[in-house]
């Protein structure tokens, strides 16, 4: 089932595309319109990652501080690392006028 999830998550990101097409297309709206049924078909993928992360979380037999120090320290990192990257992305790159 997580593989399932996975697939879908990656073809629910290939989505993108259809629905913010910047072209001029004349049948922009039919591109539009199957971007947005086809993301639909696949956008359940979210909450199923949520239902199987808790599905493999329980039981839980350990008490609830350690259960979380032990899992903070390997989720606060690379968010911590990947949001700062995310937020001086454009900037170094140019892509919101911000860079050279």
């Amino acid at each position: 089932m997580r593989f399932v999830a996975m697939f879908a998550l990656i073809c629910c990101h290939c989505t993108d595309p259809f629905n913010f097409f910047p072209g001029t297309s004349p049948n922009i709206e039919e591109i539009k319109f199957w971007g947005a049924i086809y993301g639909a078909l696949v956008h359940p993928c979210v909450p199923l990652f949520v239902m199987i992360t808790g599905a493999l979380l329980l039981p839980v037999k350990e008490e609830m501080k350690p259960f979380y120090k032990k899992r903070i320290s390997r989720v606060l990192w690379p968010f911590l690392i990947w949001s700062v990257v995310y937020a001086l992305f454009p900037g170094i790159t140019g892509v919101l006028g911000f860079g050279s």
